[in-house]
Parts: structure tokens; sequence; C-alpha cells
């Protein structure tokens, strides 16, 4: 009889960023590892890495893992909102307008919202603005 949780436990090994693109899979890694995994889902579950494996071979992932919210919004919240991650649509992603450096590079291919990412900063920039001034008291 073949040893399904041998095999599945040498996939993972090999191919060990899949438990970092998957974590899901670290819980299997675990069961297996204490003996918790059965031998049929085990060979179900090497069926599954296949196809990963395929398409992780096919679309490598070159880039770290996205960064957290923590992460990217260490000073607090942006001043502007342009957008999220793709990858987590609830980490929103934005600009800091005070004590930053005042240059932006946006760069894509043609219909890539190049221009609607400037029109949102500009339009954001204003709103924050008209909040900002000071208003002219009558005497």
């Amino acid at each position: 009889m073949t040893n399904y949780v041998a095999i599945f436990l040498e996939l993972l090994a090999r191919h060990s960023q899949l438990c970092e693109h998957h974590p899901e899979l670290q819980q299997y890694q675990m069961a297996a590892m204490m003996g918790g995994l059965s031998n049929d889902k085990a060979r179900l579950l090497i069926y599954q890495l296949q196809q990963i494996i395929e398409h992780e071979t096919d679309f490598p992932n070159l880039l770290h893992r996205p960064p957290t919210e923590q992460q990217l919004n260490q000073e607090g919240a942006p001043d502007i909102t342009v957008g999220h991650l793709v990858e987590d649509e609830t980490i929103r992603v934005g600009l800091r307008l005070r004590g930053c450096v005042p240059h932006i590079l946006a760069a894509g291919s043609t219909g890539g919202g190049k221009t609607t990412l400037f029109r949102v900063i500009m339009d954001r920039v204003e709103t924050i603005n008209a909040q900002e001034e000071p208003t002219q008291e009558t005497d």
C-alpha cells in the first residue's frame, strides 16, 4: 500500500514556499506530522498539490507576501486613500501629505489608471485644503 502521507510531506518539503502562499496547507502538514492525517485524505491533498504546483510553476510569484495594514501604515492612516491591496481588499493604500517626500511616480500600461489616480489625488488634496482654510471673520 502506498504511503500517501509520506509523499504529501515530501512534496511540501520539496516545495517549501507552498505553505507560505497557501497557509491552509500548514494545518494538513502539522496533522500529517502528528499522525492525524489519513492516507485517503493525503491522496486527495496530493491531487490538489499537483494543481497548485503546476500553477506556481506556470505563474511564479516573485514578490514577497503582501504587507499587513500595520506595516503599510506605521505612521497612522494615510491622508489620502487611493485604493486597496489586490490580495486583501480590507487593506487600504494611500498617501501621506505631511512629512513626506513631495514626489509621486505612477507607472503602468495604457488604460492602467494613472490619470484616474492623479485625478483622485488632486480631488482629495482640494478637499483637504478646503477643510483647512481658515474662515474669514468679519467685524
